[in-house]
């Protein structure tokens, strides 16, 4: 289950979204953006649990990974109001006030739609 947060991310970690700042999956100029707004990527990690003690400790690196959805990738950005990104090749993101996480798919073409509950996310790692 993938639970967002329910509170925005700290100001520290907001930026102004700008065509020259969406560096998303799928996203490949020209870029618009429908209106000002600030933004925020979750991003995600892993680690090894080298002494199996449930949690991370310092000698054990994280891994900053992509979540997938069979071929497709999970992304999950927080705006602090609602606009639209659209990009080369049929990108384009809705997004709503607050958190949103979308499934994008590169093709020929490239789809974004809401993630739904019942996704399956895998996360691959190389050795």
């Amino acid at each position: 289950m993938l639970e967002l947060p329910m509170t925005a991310p700290t100001a520290r970690a907001q930026v102004d979204l700008t065509p020259q700042n969406v560096t998303w999956p799928g996203v490949i100029d020209p870029v618009s953006v429908s209106t000002q707004a600030r933004v925020a990527e979750m991003k995600f990690f892993v680690y090894r649990d080298l002494n199996r003690n449930g949690r991370r400790d310092d000698a054990e690196a994280l891994r900053d990974v992509m979540p997938n959805v069979d071929r497709a990738t999970l992304f999950v950005a927080w705006v602090n109001t609602d606009v639209t990104v659209k990009a080369n090749r049929g990108y384009e993101a809705t997004l709503k006030r607050g958190w949103n996480a979308l499934i994008v798919d590169v093709g020929r073409a490239v789809r974004v739609q809401p993630f739904a509950d019942s996704t399956v996310v895998t996360v691959r790692l190389a050795r």
